[in-house]
This record gives C-alpha cells, structure tokens and sequence, in this order.
C-alpha cells in the first residue's frame, strides 16, 4: 500500500488536445473503414457533424492520460498494479477539429479480502470539446495487489 493515505479527487492535471483530420482520415483508413463521415467534411455535415465524425478508437489514445501523471496522481505503485477494465460513455459526437481536454480523477477506492488482497482504484476522465461540452467520460478500474 501506498505510504502516504490516498484520496478520492485525486487528479492528474487538466491536459488537451487538438484531433487533427488527416490523422483521422489515416487512422481510418489503416483500419479499412468505409463509412464517408470519416474522410469526407460534406457528407458529415450532410449526416449532422460538425466536421470528419471520429472514431471512437481514436479518440482512445486522447483519454489516455500519461500512465506516470495518472499514477502519481492516485499513487499507485506501477510494480503492484495490474489494469482492470475500461468502459467508455460516449455523450456527444467527437469531429476533426475539435480539442479535447479533461483530467483523470480517482473516484473510488475499494479494498478486496482474500487469499490476494488488492486496492481496486477506479479513476474516471471526463473530455469537453472546445465548447464545454462533455463528449466522452472514461471509466478505468487498476488493481494493487498488496503483496
């Protein structure tokens, strides 16, 4: 266990991000999607984005807070954690163009008993777009093993 008591609100810094088209468009395209929203601007518009629509995959590697900032952030020691899980909420159409900007926050602590006692730390990330509108809330669960 961490030696100093950790916190629920613990959080990494805000942090941003511009969603570039041509990365969406290579993206995309590397994983052999047809669909014209993620390469063509007049036929997103014509489907009610506000530019290329994005796809959730890609929007992936903009809730990834840095794995060092998140762990110092809820003090979680690298050598003992295992990842748990991941579930995404999806609240709003992400497009190219947009920046995404959010902070990971330690919601939870929950202490499991047993043969192999473990902390189960839930952090949670919540991405507005330039708007302030919240487009995509993360959920992510890490594992401390204790021993």
């Amino acid at each position: 266990m961490p030696d100093a008591p950790r916190s629920r609100g613990a959080a990494t810094a805000v942090y941003s991000r511009k969603i570039d088209a041509q990365g969406v468009k290579d993206y995309a395209r590397a994983l052999g999607l047809h669909n014209p929203i993620y390469f063509d601007l007049e036929t997103a518009r014509a489907r009610g984005y506000r530019d290329i629509a994005v796809p959730l995959g890609f929007v992936i590697a903009f809730t990834v807070v840095p794995r060092e900032a998140k762990f110092q952030a809820a003090q979680i020691q690298e050598r003992k954690a295992l990842a748990g899980g991941m579930s995404f909420d999806v609240r709003a159409p992400i497009c190219a163009g947009d920046t995404l900007s959010g902070k990971c926050e330690l919601v939870a602590i929950e202490e499991k008993k047993g043969p192999k006692p473990f902390t189960l730390l839930t952090c949670e990330t919540k991405l507005e777009n330039q708007a302030g509108e919240t487009v995509l809330v993360v959920s992510d669960t890490t594992l401390e093993f204790h021993q």
